[in-house]
């Protein structure tokens, strides 16, 4: 979280540009994204904690700028809305929706990604179709994601890492 302070930058130049370079030639990235207010259960904790959706949207903006301007060779972006056990959701009922279960999928790749998409990242539709545009080669995928959730929290990462490996194939 730090390095994206401009203090930090200042203070690290040297450290901030290794990591851009870096960036500029990596092929996956996985961003894992805070609720936002308007989606938290106030019982499971004060939506007063997060930003508003229209603070999110600018800030997911930003992130968009990043992945066009720095990240040219990104092949697969992860979005993982994180913390979905203190949103309006039965998390538990979603995970056992989209486990990974090698033999005998409810849902594949592109499905789980879909009802992910379509169901939590809706306010969002316009800036993911713009940024899935306007990298060629780019395929965003949306994840949720709760650390209350073992089969949540391993989804993107096993979606990651088989399709890194079959690139380099």
């Amino acid at each position: 979280g730090d390095i994206w302070r401009g203090t930090w930058q200042k203070d690290n130049p040297n450290l901030f540009k290794t990591f851009l370079d870096l960036i500029k030639d990596t092929e996956g990235i996985l961003l894992i994204l805070p609720p936002y207010r308007e989606i938290i259960d106030p019982q499971k904790d004060d939506p007063e904690n997060y930003i508003s959706r229209q603070q999110w949207i600018r800030r997911f903006n930003r992130w968009i700028d990043f992945f066009k301007n720095d990240c040219p060779r990104v092949r697969h972006l992860l979005l993982c809305l994180n913390k979905v056990d203190i949103c309006c959701v039965d998390y538990q009922a979603e995970a056992k929706l989209l486990k990974y279960k090698p033999s005998g999928q409810i849902k594949n790749w592109q499905e789980k990604h879909e009802y992910v998409y379509y169901r939590y990242f809706r306010p969002f539709h316009d800036q993911i179709q713009d940024l899935n545009s306007s990298i060629h080669g780019l395929a965003v995928r949306c994840f949720i994601t709760t650390i209350h959730s073992r089969e949540l929290l391993e989804l993107p990462w096993i979606y990651l890492g088989s399709h890194l490996a079959q690139d380099r194939l």
